[in-house]
């Protein structure tokens, strides 16, 4: 599997880091919002704010995320999504 290795609170949600390399922003109702790549190591840590998200990876590599660009990416996660429930309502 692709377990978690990192936890943060935000004002989005939880966000989660991953042995998948990848940091994921989870709903309330633990519906997953955005998934944001970028590391090429399992991520280690995050922590965020209003402002930023902060990721870490076990190589020590360190990626700071903007809110607003983390935004974008859940508007482009949200519409990805809606297609693939509309091609499969076509079978």
């Amino acid at each position: 599997g692709c377990g978690i290795s990192g936890l943060a609170v935000g004002h989005l949600g939880l966000w989660s880091g991953s042995f998948d390399c990848s940091v994921r922003l989870w709903s309330w109702q633990f519906e997953c919002l955005t998934v944001l790549t970028g590391h090429t190591n399992p991520v280690r840590c995050n922590a965020v704010d209003r402002n930023r998200l902060v990721s870490g990876d076990y190589r020590g590599f360190v990626m700071i995320w903007d809110m607003e660009d983390i935004a974008k990416e859940m508007r482009q996660f949200e519409k990805n999504k809606k297609k693939k429930v509309e091609l499969f309502s076509l079978f």
